[in-house]
């Protein structure tokens, strides 16, 4: 059976095999953002950390990591996967939209590792 279309953050099967539980990529990159945002208001960088927090996994909107994270959690086993020996790099998107944003921000462009270093 084929997913439904939709951008994946994370999927696991229930320990009955009854049903997938999935995160969608949407939701899961305003909630870190949500939270990112809250736990750093308490030293002023609130705005930041919710960017980072919404750009931190933005490379799991390309194709390469959708079908990485269908074929290897089983949720779509026909997913195929190309050139790609091990995990697809996803956090590096991020990081390159925030350097170029903020290309004129030496500091703004250092923080860039914030979103890239995120594991």
């Amino acid at each position: 059976m084929c997913p439904p279309a939709e951008y994946i953050a994370h999927a696991a099967q229930a320990a009955d095999a009854s049903e997938w539980k999935i995160h969608a990529l949407e939701d899961h990159l305003r909630s870190v953002a949500e939270q990112a945002g809250e736990f750093a208001e308490k030293f002023g960088s609130s705005d930041w950390a919710a960017l980072c927090g919404l750009w931190h996994d933005l490379g799991k909107f390309l194709p390469g990591w959708q079908a990485y994270i269908r074929r290897q959690t089983g949720y779509d086993e026909d997913a195929h996967i190309e050139n790609y020996p091990g995990r697809p790099n996803h956090s590096s998107a991020g990081a390159a939209l925030a350097m170029q944003r903020f290309n004129k921000s030496p500091r703004e462009m250092g923080r860039s590792d914030y979103i890239v270093t995120h594991f």
